[in-house]
């Protein structure tokens, strides 16, 4: 008499997470760029908008074949260093600036961590002494520049920054991290948009005009410089946002018209249009003198750039 054998049950692997699926993760620690690092079915997820300790349930927003990212859809369990009121209103969806929802002395902690971590490979920096990071003089308004991507149609212009691995632009508002000039300037760009009906450019169909706003703050002299990235050079449109910018914000001294007529993420383009006499920016840093033009590389945080020095 034939015996049957035993039927072998396959098991199914799980099925691969998608885009707008959700599950829970417990996030250890953070990378460089201020993600928080957990792993779900064997696989890294990179999550904006949680801190170190923190479980949540979170929503895929990038599902690659190796590795996912999402966004925070709930905590379920703070980490003590979280502010109870961030100063802005966007940390869980903006991705300008991951560290702000903690707490200062946890955010100097996090850096010395992040830079120690990065020295340890490097044998011969073994015994090298790492010195406490020197805390910011102010810990809000202290960017004294901002490069922001223009957006939308002239109706409703959106002026901010895209979101990490998107498209999808964040209309920055009054962000707490820039100079109060700078937030504003773009309200009174956005205003003069509106009322000139500049054209805004759409890297989707290649029409329009206005691309990028630059702008740029001397604390020493409360004087703005703010360059206008255009597709193409056409003086009209820049020339009565220039003077609407100049009547509505007196303190910016500097405009200039920048064409980059090529596609990709590239800011500036290689032909700058100065709409004013004027074609630099004075800033003090303790005795020393600066002239900053449009190209200028300079410390965006001038309190740390006068402890720098």
């Amino acid at each position: 008499m034939k015996t049957s054998q035993p039927k072998t049950v396959r098991k199914e692997s799980p099925k691969k997470p998608r885009l707008g699926d959700m599950f829970e993760v417990d996030v250890i620690t953070m990378d460089a760029d201020g993600y928080g690092l957990s792993t779900f079915q064997e696989m890294p997820v990179f999550v904006s908008g949680i801190l170190p300790g923190e479980l949540a349930r979170v929503k895929v927003t990038h599902a690659g074949q190796r590795q996912l990212f999402a966004c925070v859809e709930k905590i379920l369990r703070h980490a003590p260093f979280r502010l109870k009121s961030p100063p802005c209103p966007n940390a869980a969806f903006c991705d300008g600036c991951p560290l702000i929802a903690m707490n200062y002395p946890a955010q100097l902690a996090w850096k010395q961590a992040l830079i120690k971590d990065e020295l340890g490979p490097y044998l011969s920096l073994a015994e090298a002494t790492l010195h406490d990071i020197l805390p910011s003089p102010r810990r809000l308004h202290y960017r004294n520049s901002a490069k922001l991507v223009v957006s939308g149609k002239f109706s409703a212009p959106l002026i901010g920054i895209y979101r990490r691995n998107s498209h999808d632009l964040m209309d920055v508002g009054d962000c707490p991290l820039h100079h109060p000039l700078i937030n504003k300037v773009v309200h009174a760009v956005k205003d003069g948009i509106r009322k000139g009906k500049v054209p805004v450019f759409s890297p989707r169909s290649g029409s329009g005009l206005l691309r990028y706003l630059v702008v740029r703050v001397s604390e020493a002299e409360n004087r703005a410089m703010v360059t206008f990235v255009t597709s193409q050079r056409s003086f009209n449109e820049i020339h009565h946002l220039a003077k609407h910018l100049r009547t509505a914000v007196p303190e910016v001294e500097v405009v200039v018209q920048n064409v980059n007529s090529t596609s990709g993420n590239t800011i500036l383009g290689e032909h700058d249009h100065f709409i004013t006499p004027r074609k630099e920016l004075r800033e003090t840093i303790g005795t020393t003198a600066f002239s900053i033009s449009p190209r200028s590389f300079f410390q965006v945080n001038s309190g740390g750039a006068r402890i720098i020095y």
